[in-house]
This record gives C-alpha cells, structure tokens and sequence, in this order.
C-alpha cells in the first residue's frame, strides 16, 4: 500500500489495529492476566488484517487468497502430523522432525514454482549454486 500511495490509508488501519488492542487489553487483562494479553495480540493482527485486505482489494488488486495459502497451509499440516505423531516417542526428536518437514512439504506441494518466486531461482548467485552443485 505504501508503493501506490496509500500511507494515509495504513496510518488510519493502525489506528483501528491500535484502538482494538488497548480497548480488548483493558476489558480482558483484569480478568483473565498474560493470557487475555497474548490473544489479544492475535486478535488485534487480525483486526489488521481486515482494513489490509481492504486496501490492498481496492488500491491494487483481488488476491487469490486460495491459491496463495493452500501450499503452506499443507506443509503446516504435514509439520504438525509428523510432530504429533512422535511427540509420545522424543519431543526433541518430534520437534526436529517436524521443522524438516515442513521445507520438504513446500517442496512437494510445489510452492517453489509460483511465479513470484522463480525470480530468486534465476538470479546470479543461485546460478552459481546451481553451478557449484553441479
């Protein structure tokens, strides 16, 4: 939004994002302590969220919402399969497990062929790795 122009726009999406947040902090902390104060942090990205999505549908563009998030949110799934199911085994080992999961989920779901990504594959360095890797 800022590359079309839109600060004015951001600033008063802020401005919401920031009135949520102490608004939702002050009517949840007292009763419910750190925990009302962590999910009031998720809410209010949320609540960011919103005027983003709005701003970015009227100032650029739709967003294919689907076709940019099934990939990762497979691999996330994938992620928390495997470390799921050998939690009961080793957490390290579970944990371990899980954060190599997820690159080579990516990769079998092909999220590295979108086309806003091949620019980093064709650039001079991973040629050169490329090259190197033979």
């Amino acid at each position: 939004l800022i590359a079309v122009n839109q600060q004015r726009f951001l600033t008063r999406a802020f401005i919401i994002g920031v009135a949520f947040n102490i608004a939702s902090n002050l009517i949840l902390i007292p009763r419910y302590g750190f925990q009302a104060a962590a999910f009031t942090t998720i809410l209010s990205e949320i609540a960011l969220l919103i005027p983003f999505y709005v701003g970015v549908r009227r100032y650029i563009a739709p967003l294919p919402w689907v076709d940019l998030y099934w990939r990762p949110v497979v691999a996330a799934l994938v992620m928390a399969g495997v470390t799921y199911a050998l939690w009961p085994v080793n957490a390290l080992a579970a944990l371990a497990a899980g954060l190599a999961a997820y690159p080579v989920a990516l990769v079998l779901v092909g999220t590295f062929r979108h086309p806003d990504i091949a620019p980093f594959f064709e650039s001079p360095r991973m040629r050169r790795l490329r090259w190197l890797a033979g």
